[in-house]
């Protein structure tokens, strides 16, 4: 359904953003800001804009007139749900979860695991 997409689409952007806000204000330290809260900040930019382009693509299939939208003209489509991996979105929200007994950077953890930022 179009409007499940559009406000699924637009609630996951503004959880992108408030989480981003909270994230800002822990790396107060210049280092830690450029070495971590940055490159997080640029890939949340980098999922908005394709959130945009699917707010944007749901928006254009509502302009479009009813004739082209019951299929009496064109061959107009509903627009899929947006593409953003699970991973990606667990991952920018805080929701990674790893298991125990991972390997990191050539780090083993033994009977650890992790929840948060990935």
């Amino acid at each position: 359904d179009l409007a499940d997409i559009f406000y699924s689409t637009l609630y996951l952007k503004e959880q992108l953003k408030a989480t981003r806000d909270t994230q800002k204000t822990i790396y107060t330290d210049p280092r830690d800001k450029s070495q971590q809260f940055d490159p997080y900040s640029e890939e949340v930019d980098r999922v908005i804009e394709l959130l945009d382009s699917k707010v944007d693509e749901c928006l254009d299939y509502q302009r479009l007139p009813m004739a082209e939208i019951i299929g009496r003209e064109g061959d107009a489509t509903v627009p899929a749900d947006n593409a953003i991996d699970r991973k990606i979105k667990d991952g920018l929200l805080g929701n990674t979860f790893l298991p125990s007994s991972a390997t990191i950077l050539n780090v083993d953890f033994m009977n650890k695991h992790y929840v948060g930022y990935g």
